[in-house]
């Protein structure tokens, strides 16, 4: 997990470079209104996700899977500093276990509302998110197994994250993803008493037109 949050970080650190140049290119220059009230746009990017589960006497039990996501987004504004965006992607989650190199990954569509909140400025730059995602599952593999039926046919996320907008189309973001229900539907599974979620990083990149 370290190596990722240093790619997190260093693609935060880059963002903000681009950011300082292109602020003091503008430097002298009349400002003008540089972000739509309303957009469409694409994103891509890279899901770092795993399992959390409350089984304490397996610490350690799964590690990182790394898995990408495609979708297109609309962002409205709902007022000077806030907008709302809703998203249709696909995205791939899921875990690899520790112990015997298996593979899981979960594939949904997911459909997604969130808040974005621009505490510096009405038109482009840094913005927070919070939403929602519901996600309906397309499919289970296990090193080569369908193992969809022992997966919940939907799932929904808590979304939280940072991001920044240019005025040139790009935005970049970091998102935190928590399953709000439990993924594993397996009855044998379940007698344990665990809960098996989905939870993870994404870093995406979109650009609005």
């Amino acid at each position: 997990m370290k190596k990722y949050l240093y790619l997190i970080a260093l693609i935060m650190l880059t963002s903000s470079f681009i950011a300082l140049a292109q602020t003091e290119s503008d430097e002298g220059e009349e400002i003008q209104p540089s972000r739509k009230s309303s957009q469409w746009g694409v994103k891509a990017g890279l899901n770092f996700s795993s399992f959390s589960d409350t089984v304490k006497s397996l610490p350690n039990l799964y590690s990182t899977r790394t898995g990408i996501l495609l979708g297109v987004f609309n962002r409205s504004d709902i007022m000077p500093l806030l907008s709302y965006q809703i998203e249709i992607a696909y995205s791939s989650v899921g875990s690899s276990f520790t112990e015997n190199q298996a593979s899981i990954s979960i594939n949904y569509l997911n459909l997604g509302g969130l808040l974005k909140f621009y505490p510096l400025t009405n038109k482009i730059g840094a913005n927070a998110c919070l939403g929602v995602q519901y996600g309906y599952l397309l499919g289970v593999n296990q090193n080569g197994l369908d193992i969809g039926a022992q997966y919940n046919s939907s799932n929904w996320d808590l979304i939280a994250g940072l991001g920044y907008d240019f005025d040139f189309g790009l935005n970049v973001d970091i998102r935190y993803t928590y399953g709000l229900m439990v993924a594993y539907n397996y009855i044998e599974y379940r007698s344990t008493n665990t809960e098996r979620r989905n939870l993870g990083f994404q870093v995406q990149l979109g650009w609005g037109f």
